[in-house]
């Protein structure tokens, strides 16, 4: 009977079944997490959960749906002074700008999230930032900038071991010179 507890277990069994791709029950764990958080005035929990719903929904490719979620938590966290689940939602925001092809206002997300991270020496943020400035410029036309955040993110995630980081920032630069017909 330890709900705040329970909001934690619920909260990473909706991890879990996003990682395993079950959307479904993902959602559901969720929505618990997020009720047993407002129960309580859990200001934490419920922006976790918001933060983790709009990851889900980013899943769904329902984008407009995860913005929502995920600017809550943002503004759960500018009201708790938590800057690193600020950094967190505005990177979501801006990967969800950048699917539904508003890649300036992907861009401003990205910054303000980088500009958090860079604050508080979160590296593996900055990765993951570098990486969604090199699509949203790529996405925008812009070569160089796409070029210069895809090779800091692929170096940055050499330097931290990140395979995932790795892959993703390699899969960036190929997208990148393969556009550019740059096939060596």
């Amino acid at each position: 009977k330890d709900e705040k507890a329970l909001t934690s277990v619920y909260n990473n069994l909706g991890n879990v079944y996003y990682d395993l791709g079950n959307f479904k029950d993902a959602i559901k764990y969720h929505s618990l997490s997020l009720s047993l958080a407002k129960k309580q005035s859990n200001q934490n929990g419920i922006a976790s959960a918001h933060n983790n719903l709009g990851i889900v929904y980013y899943g769904l490719h329902k984008y407009r749906q995860a913005i929502i979620h995920n600017s809550i938590s943002l503004d759960i966290c500018k009201q708790l002074e938590d800057r690193a689940g600020m950094a967190r939602a505005y990177s979501n925001i801006a990967i969800n700008y950048d699917a539904l092809g508003a890649y300036e206002e992907s861009v401003n997300n990205c910054f303000y999230a980088l500009a958090i991270h860079e604050e508080i020496g979160d590296e593996q943020g900055k990765e993951m930032v570098y990486n969604n400035l090199a699509v949203a410029y790529f996405n925008l036309g812009k070569y160089k900038e796409a070029e210069e955040y895809g090779i800091t993110s692929l170096s940055l995630s050499e330097k931290l071991g990140d395979l995932k980081g790795i892959k993703e920032s390699h899969q960036a630069l190929y997208n990148l010179y393969n556009a550019q017909e740059k096939y060596k």
